[in-house]
């Protein structure tokens, strides 16, 4: 069986060690993303928060800057997919929440209608500064 070529995973934030937004993704063509965020290297007192932001705007708008009509984007809510307890609807003006905490989790989030995506660490607190974090996503058409 042949694989898709869109599966492979594409990186938005590589290690990041601020607050800041990652790569902008064009996923115009795409139904749904899954998405890996990987924290590392946190210790007693860090933490750092992960939103993803969405855009149905035909060019990539700044997500750095602040939403206007011109600059149009919003934040999307992400579900977790849990081992245990079911599935998380992370409501996305909040983000997910890491503290204390080097680990992985994934997510799935529904782009029906939309063309870019990225993703922002904001609140980021980091004592020692040895802390990142890395996002990858994959594409599915389905």
């Amino acid at each position: 069986m042949k694989r898709d070529p869109y599966r492979r995973p594409f990186t938005v934030l590589d290690a990041q060690a601020a607050t800041g937004v990652g790569n902008s993704i064009n996923i115009a063509e795409f139904k749904n993303v899954a998405v890996s965020i990987v924290v590392s290297g946190q210790g007693a007192g860090d933490s750092l928060t992960v939103k993803c932001k969405t855009s149905d705007a035909e060019s990539v708008p700044d997500f750095s800057a602040a939403q206007t009509a011109a600059n149009d984007w919003e934040y999307s809510e992400m579900t977790r997919k849990k081992d245990t307890g079911g599935d998380e609807t992370i409501i996305g003006s909040d983000g997910d929440s890491f503290a204390n905490e080097n680990e992985t989790r994934h997510y799935e989030i529904n782009t029906d209608t939309n063309s870019w995506l990225t993703f922002d660490v904001t609140a980021y607190t980091d004592g020692d500064a040895s802390g990142a974090v890395t996002v990858k996503v994959r594409l599915y058409k389905d």
